[in-house]
């Protein structure tokens, strides 16, 4: 029998350490909330400016150009345009519909803008000067190993992608661009603090940080590779100005341990995939954000796939961030 091939991201393994059944309605169903949260939206257009002005800067360093003002006036006009481009194509109100304005403040394209135009005057010399930019949106694959599903063999791969591939003094950094309205008092900014205890602590245990770390280190070895950086970036309803990196490091010990984790929960989706079985897992019905976006469902019906149709207010849409073809010929590429 021919061995299968599965790849996995941190989001589907993420899923399934929540609950089997919201594993099964989001990912072998599909079924998503048919309008996204405005925190996504924001942070997915945020996402588009900041790769913009990093993809600009390194093809301005590649044409060994001088960065002078018009220079960084370009930079700061194309990351809103990237940032209105993704906004646009997610559905979101325009910014002379003043009451959406209001309710989604300040989540919100002027906000953006400023933060734009200010994260460009604070790190421009960083940008320029201090860091050599290597990728930007890079996908990575990282080899698990070969399970047994059943009679046959499944050979599963991680699979990511890193927003920033940068080397510095220190040696090759991933940065990961994270939004959050979760900042200090007024008071304590201007003591100079920025961010809430939660946040700057939030990424410690992320598998996400292990397996980009992990990633780096296959590509670019142990000696080079530093870790992570969380590019924090504060939305707020006054100070526009408030970022900070935070860096992650891992150790050898913590990576091997990442690594069994994730082998263990890969064998926990291919178990349930095998018996067709999918419990749900109560105690993850809400969490700090809110209630789980499958809940309602589950409140009604123990196995949607029972319903006549898709759930009321859901639609179908895999999440599917890589062309599993494309990579499926890297692969098969590789062994020839």
């Amino acid at each position: 029998m021919e061995k299968r091939i599965l790849f996995l991201d941190n989001t589907r393994i993420g899923t399934m350490k929540a609950c089997p059944m919201q594993y099964l309605i989001r990912h072998k169903l599909g079924w998503v909330r048919d309008t996204d949260a405005p925190a996504l939206c924001f942070g997915g257009a945020w996402h588009e400016g900041k790769a913009a002005i990093f993809r600009l800067v390194k093809e301005g360093r590649e044409q060994s150009i001088s960065p002078d003002e018009k220079f960084w006036t370009m930079i700061y006009e194309e990351s809103f345009l990237a940032f209105m481009g993704e906004w646009i194509e997610r559905g979101m109100p325009a910014e002379s519909n003043l009451e959406d304005m209001e309710s989604l403040y300040p989540r919100v394209p002027g906000v953006a803008k400023e933060m734009l135009f200010n994260y460009i005057q604070i790190y421009k010399d960083w940008l320029w000067h201090d860091i050599e930019i290597l990728d930007i949106e890079k996908p990575f694959m990282v080899p698990l190993q070969t399970f047994q599903q059943n009679d046959q063999e499944v050979e599963v791969y991680l699979i990511g992608r890193r927003d920033i591939t940068y080397k510095d003094y220190s040696g090759i950094w991933a940065m990961e661009h994270k939004t959050t309205t979760l900042g200090c008092s007024e008071k304590l900014m201007a003591q100079g603090h920025i961010f809430q205890h939660r946040f700057l602590n939030g990424f410690n245990m992320s598998p996400q940080v292990a397996g980009y770390t992990y990633s780096l280190r296959l590509e670019f070895g142990e000696e080079e590779s530093k870790g992570v950086m969380i590019s924090g970036d504060l939305v707020h309803k006054k100070f526009h100005d408030k970022f900070q990196k935070i860096p992650l490091y891992k150790s050898e010990e913590y990576l091997e341990s990442w690594y069994n984790d994730t082998c263990f929960w890969v064998e926990r989706i291919l178990a349930h995939e095998g018996t067709d079985f999918w419990p749900h897992n109560e105690s993850s019905c809400n969490h700090q954000y809110g209630p789980c976006s499958c809940k309602e469902i589950c409140e009604v019906v123990a196995d949607p796939r029972k319903l006549p149709s898709v759930y009321n207010g859901y639609k179908v849409e895999f999440w599917q961030p890589f062309d599993e073809e494309a990579l499926l010929k890297i692969l098969k590429e590789k062994s020839e």
